[in-house]
């Protein structure tokens, strides 16, 4: 986050009229395919659930979803804008600078994700979901 953020204020430095930075914090979708080894969030919790497992999940620690077609869908709706008005942006004019959140302003737990998750696919298995303060936690995780 902090590397991300340095980046962007970078980027905003030098350029303020001509960057726009789109932001996702948590991308749902389908499960990734291929070489893709990473798990998703979503998936660690179903696979946790299934197995019977109790896990904790942060209560302090907030995120706002974005399904990964919408982000699809913006970049591609803001490059084919971007295009549209490449003469005016040759020139200097600029269509859009600052921070878009795309996923909005409604924010979420990684606990109350948890939750969600197993309110849907595991109603009787609810309860191993442990909401938990990140600094309190005995594992010591990346978000």
């Amino acid at each position: 986050g902090k590397t991300k953020l340095k980046f962007e204020r970078e980027l905003q430095d030098k350029m303020p009229a001509r960057v726009l930075v789109l932001r996702c914090s948590l991308v749902l979708g389908p499960e990734a395919r291929g070489k893709c080894k990473k798990q998703t969030y979503l998936q660690l919790v179903r696979d946790k659930l299934d197995a019977g497992e109790q896990f904790e999940a942060f209560d302090n620690e907030w995120r706002s979803m974005v399904d990964v077609f919408d982000v699809a869908d913006y970049v591609r709706i803001l490059t084919a804008h971007y295009l549209r008005m490449w003469t005016r942006v040759q020139r200097g004019v600029w269509f859009g600078t600052g921070v878009l959140n795309m996923g909005g302003r409604d924010r979420l737990s990684r606990a109350e994700v948890a939750q969600a998750v197993a309110a849907v696919i595991a109603p009787d298995k609810y309860e191993l979901v442990i909401p938990t303060a990140r600094d309190a936690s005995k594992f010591k995780v990346a978000s």
